[in-house]
């Protein structure tokens, strides 16, 4: 694009690079779609409001009472929708972060809403 949102992606092969990655996968895990997003983005420049309806997200099954908390021990641990592989990639986490846990699924901990690691 020349003018307009440009996003990480279009930044690395317009103009040669950029640290960062779109949020493309976690924008989809919301059942947003870029279009929607950058309609979105669009409206905020244009002084409008943008309204995002939540998501309704369905009581995971067998989830039992846990709390602690989980210290990450590994680099790129993904950060899932839902107890399983299955579910969508909501970002990574690092190394030496901590994270308050709510429930546990099996070996999967719950650390708060549909966020889940293994």
């Amino acid at each position: 694009p020349i003018k307009g949102l440009w996003t990480h992606k279009d930044i690395t092969y317009k103009l040669g690079g950029t640290d960062h990655e779109d949020p493309l996968d976690y924008l989809r895990s919301h059942g947003i779609s870029e279009s929607q997003f950058r309609a979105d983005v669009q409206k905020a420049y244009e002084g409008a409001t943008v309204t995002v309806k939540p998501k309704p997200q369905e009581p995971s099954q067998n989830v039992t009472g846990a709390t602690g908390v989980a210290y990450i021990d590994g680099y790129n641990v993904n950060l899932r929708n839902g107890p399983s592989t299955n579910y969508g990639i909501i970002r990574q986490l690092s190394k030496d972060e901590s994270y308050q846990v709510w429930g546990k699924q099996g070996d999967w901990l719950n650390l708060g809403g549909n966020q889940w690691i293994y």
